[in-house]
C-alpha cells in the first residue's frame, strides 16, 4: 500500500515533469529550424508550383474537390478550389490566385523564422500549409505530415518568447514559464512514442531484421541516390543496419529519459535521419526530424535567470522517471 508521503513524492514529481517553468529556448530552436526546413522546401518547389499546386497540373483541382458535388466531410478539407470562384472576379484567375496563397506561405514562414509577429505567422502558415497540402494530397509524404502536426503545435506554444524579433521588443512573453515546459513535454513524448510505435510496427515484418527493407530503400529507382547493388554480395550489412533501427526505435522511449543515454540515442536517431538523406534523398523529412530531436532533447530547457542557469529540481523517489531530471 502507498503511503501519504510516497504518494506525494509522486504527485511533485509528476507536477515536476510537466509544469515545472522551464525555458523557452528549446521551442525557439524548433520554431527556427521548423521555419527554416520548410522555407528551403519551399524554395525548392517555387518552379514547379503549378505543376503540384494547379488548378491544370498534375492532379485538377475537381479531382480532389468537385464544388458541384461536394462530399459530406468536405468542409474539413480546406482547399484552392474553394477560392476559385473568388480568384476569377477579382482577375487573378486560378493561377494568380495560387500564386497569391503561395507567396503568403513563403511571407508567413519568414515571419516565423524571425519571430516577428510570431503567433499571427503561426496561424497563417498552418492554414496556407493545409490548403496547399490537400489540394495536392498525392505531393504529400513525411515531411509534410511532419511539418502539419508541428505547425500545430506550434499554435499553442511559446515560440516567440526567445531568439526572436519579438522578444527583443518585449512583446515574447517570458523566456521562462510553465507554458513552456509542456510545450517541450509534448515534443518529447511526441517522439518518443512515434519511434516506438515505428519501430514496433518495423519489428512486426520480416524485412527489417532480414535486410530486404534496407535493400528495397536504396535500390528504389525514385530514391536512389547511389549504386548500392554490392549489398548483394554483403548481406549481412543491410541486415544490421535493418535490426539496427527497429531496435533503436523501440528502445528510444526508454533510453532517451536519462540523462547518461539521452545524448548517444539522440545522436544516434540524427545519424539515422542523416542516412536517409544522404542515400535516398529525403533531405527535408529527415531535416525537420533532426530539428525535432535537437530542440526536443538537446537544447537544456533550464530555466534562465539574470544570464545564469538555475537548476532544476528533480522529483523525489520518482524512480521509475528520471525523466523529470532532463
Amino acid at each position: 500500500m502507498i503511503n501519504r508521503e510516497k504518494l506525494s513524492s509522486i504527485k511533485n514529481g509528476v507536477y515536476n515533469f510537466f509544469a515545472e517553468p522551464a525555458s523557452a529556448k528549446p521551442l525557439a530552436v524548433f520554431r527556427i529550424g521548423l521555419a527554416g526546413v520548410l522555407l528551403v522546401q519551399a524554395f525548392t518547389l517555387a518552379a514547379n508550383v503549378r505543376d503540384l499546386y494547379g488548378r491544370d497540373g498534375l492532379i485538377d483541382w475537381l479531382v480532389t474537390y468537385d464544388p458541384a458535388n461536394p462530399s459530406l466531410m468536405s468542409w474539413a478539407y480546406p482547399h484552392l478550389n474553394w477560392f476559385s470562384g473568388l480568384f476569377d472576379a477579382i482577375g487573378l484567375g486560378a493561377n494568380g490566385g495560387l500564386y497569391l496563397i503561395f507567396s503568403i506561405y513563403i511571407a508567413a514562414l519568414v515571419c516565423l523564422l524571425l519571430g516577428w509577429g510570431t503567433r499571427a505567422a503561426c496561424i497563417t502558415t498552418f492554414i496556407m500549409q493545409v490548403f496547399l497540402s490537400n489540394t495536392s494530397p498525392a505531393t504529400v509524404y513525411g515531411v509534410d505530415s511532419f511539418a502539419r502536426v508541428s505547425l500545430f503545435y506550434a499554435l499553442w506554444l511559446p515560440l516567440g518568447a526567445a531568439y526572436s524579433i519579438d522578444a527583443r521588443m518585449g512583446r515574447g512573453g517570458a523566456v521562462n514559464s510553465i507554458a513552456a515546459r509542456i510545450g517541450v513535454r509534448f515534443l518529447q513524448l511526441h517522439l518518443a512514442m512515434m519511434y516506438f510505435a515505428s519501430g514496433v510496427e518495423k519489428g512486426m515484418g520480416a524485412q527489417w531484421w532480414n535486410g530486404e527493407a534496407i535493400w528495397r530503400a536504396v535500390m528504389m529507382p525514385e530514391l536512389a541516390q547511389y549504386d548500392f547493388s554490392w549489398l548483394a554480395s554483403v548481406p549481412w550489412l543491410p541486415t544490421f543496419v535493418g535490426a539496427a533501427t527497429v531496435i533503436l526505435e523501440v528502445a528510444y522511449i526508454a533510453l532517451v529519459w536519462n540523462r547518461r543515454t539521452r545524448t548517444p540515442v539522440v545522436l544516434a536517431t540524427i545519424g539515422m535521419h542523416l542516412g536517409i538523406a544522404l542515400f535516398m534523398g529525403l533531405v527535408s523529412f529527415a531535416s525537420l526530424m533532426i530539428v525535432l530531436n535537437v530542440s526536443a532533447f538537446l537544447v537544456p530547457a533550464t530555466p534562465v535567470t539574470e544570464g545564469r542557469r538555475v537548476e532544476e529540481q528533480v522529483p523525489i523517489n520518482l524512480n521509475a522517471a528520471q525523466v523529470a531530471s532532463c
